[in-house]
């Protein structure tokens, strides 16, 4: 009798064992569903996420092109105010050549 007592406690240990494996590998299984079912939503969100920015740096590098163009269609001046000549600017490249922070304001 002895024995059946310890077979029958063997046996619920092994019910207890398989129902736990049971239940660990259906939810393992729903987790890699659910994985796999979100990986073309996600690759589909970065790739337009990617076209926004690529767009965006597109929309910056114009406007930075504008700005360039129009800080350097400025005519050049001396420091007292005085135009000087496209020559003087285009032979020396220097400070002096570039606009001055005041004529930008005014």
């Amino acid at each position: 009798m002895f024995l059946v007592g310890k077979h029958a406690e063997l046996e619920k240990k092994i019910k207890m064992y398989r129902l736990v494996f049971r239940a660990s590998s259906i939810v393992c299984l729903i987790a890699v569903f659910a994985i796999f079912s979100q990986l073309p939503f996600l690759y589909n969100s970065m790739h337009e996420t990617g076209k926004v920015l690529k767009y965006q740096a597109q929309e910056c590098s114009n406007s930075a092109e504008r700005l360039w163009e129009d800080i350097h269609g400025f005519k050049p001046r001396r420091s007292n105010g005085d135009d000087l000549p496209s020559s003087v600017c285009k032979a020396n490249a220097n400070e002096s050549c570039a606009p001055k922070f005041r004529d930008l304001v005014a």
